[in-house]
């Protein structure tokens, strides 16, 4: 069975994974502190939460919504 979406559910999207990545800011600085300086979970989380903040309410196309969130990153 194949699944599939609309593009119109971009923002659904986009919102799915800004939630993953706040809800893994800890996990990820954790992995990231094996090889760095630990801070990638705090600063994808910071950046994945202010473009959450620029999605507005209406449907936005796939495209658009990622277009947002590189913009924001």
């Amino acid at each position: 069975m194949s699944e599939s979406f609309s593009s119109r559910e971009g923002r659904t999207i986009v919102l799915a994974l800004i939630k993953a990545i706040q809800d893994n800011a800890a996990y990820l600085s954790d992995i990231d502190g094996a090889i760095g300086d630990g801070d990638h979970g705090i600063n994808m989380n910071k950046g994945f939460t202010l473009a959450e903040k620029n999605l507005s309410g209406e449907p936005v196309a796939l495209a658009d919504a990622l277009d947002g969130l590189g913009d924001t990153l």
